[in-house]
């Protein structure tokens, strides 16, 4: 069999090869060849579902990290804008006390101006 290089060959190479091992009668017996190959598979099934769990995990960690991130941005801008916003009104202000100050010396001039005629 594995002179001719039939599918029995390439099942031998392939995988386990128990199953060959077992027909071509090297003394494990099909019960145990197929309790081994169910054994492996399931252990295979196992390590796929362990590698698919780390890589979700991993996954999922990086969605949290990317979701804090932008969170944190978002954090970020409302305190600049709260800053702008501080600041904006601080100005406001300013200039209104401004224009206060110099309509009250404006008014207190005209008034001594008034006062200066009717004496």
């Amino acid at each position: 069999e594995l002179a001719g290089g039939g599918a029995g060959a390439a099942q031998g190479l392939a995988g386990v090869g128990t199953r060959s091992f077992a027909r071509r009668g090297f003394g494990v017996a099909d019960d145990a060849a197929e309790e081994l190959i169910a054994k492996r598979t399931t252990q295979a099934a196992l390590q796929k579902q362990m590698l698919d769990a780390q890589v979700e995990e991993v996954r999922q960690r990086k969605l949290r990290e990317q979701e804090e991130e932008r969170r944190r941005e978002a954090r970020e801008l409302a305190a600049i804008k709260r800053a702008e916003e501080q600041a904006r009104k601080e100005e406001e202000e300013k200039a209104r006390a401004a224009r206060e100050k110099e309509q009250a010396e404006l008014n207190r001039l005209y008034q001594e101006q008034e006062d200066a005629i009717r004496r």
